[in-house]
């Protein structure tokens, strides 16, 4: 994968690579062989496999939101991490009127009884488009440049909203058996029915 030399195309690939390193041996996301900071380039092992919404793949809707929901299940297990004291009003207060204001104010009470459990790496991207179901079954995700710390369960909020997105008509059972394959194989601190609520908490205030 190449990147171009320039500022904000150097921070993609930045990203990228810092998060492909702290993953390497995670089988989550491709392998990383070798990498140029110079060329701005990264080698990755060949994965073969069926985008999980691309026109071959014949899964149900809450089997494959249950997928992804495992997945950020183990993203967020082994990510790196550090340990912070907050809790989500505060954190979401920091975007200003970027995330919609009102709504994060109107739910201040409920989002400031609901703690942050530290700050991690997140693939900090809801394109689901990225996401490639290997031969055996398991998911792998493609694309890493918009990863950064943030608050953990992070990615599990974005997923989220983007399932909410894909699937308006079918919402209430894609979203359970997302939360459930999250619930199932996630490994810490971090409770799926509270980041539900902040999740949609965000859902609202950037619809308003």
């Amino acid at each position: 994968k190449v990147f171009d030399q320039n500022g904000e195309a150097h921070q993609a690939y930045v990203r990228e690579r810092s998060a492909l390193m702290a993953m390497r041996t995670s089988r989550l996301v491709p392998y990383l062989k070798a990498y140029s900071d110079v060329g701005g380039f990264l080698v990755m092992e060949l994965e073969q496999g069926t985008p999980l919404f691309g026109p071959k793949n014949k899964l149900r809707e809450d089997d494959l939101a249950y997928r992804i929901g495992t997945w950020i299940a183990h993203f967020d297990t082994l990510a790196p991490a550090h340990a912070t004291s907050d809790n989500w009003f505060s954190y979401l207060k920091k975007f200003g009127g970027a995330l919609g204001g009102r709504r994060i104010d109107a739910a201040q009470q409920v989002l400031s009884d609901i703690p942050l459990c530290g700050l991690a790496l997140a693939r900090n991207d809801g394109a689901l488009q990225d996401f490639v179901m290997r031969p055996n079954g398991g998911l792998i995700v493609c694309d890493f440049e918009q990863a950064t710390l943030r608050p953990r369960g992070w990615d599990y909020m974005m997923a989220y909203q983007a399932l909410l997105h894909w699937f308006p008509g079918n919402a209430n059972s894609v979203l359970a058996a997302f939360h459930d394959g999250f619930s199932q194989f996630h490994r810490g601190a971090l409770i799926a029915e509270e980041l539900s609520v902040v999740a949609h908490t965000l859902f609202r205030a950037e619809a308003a």
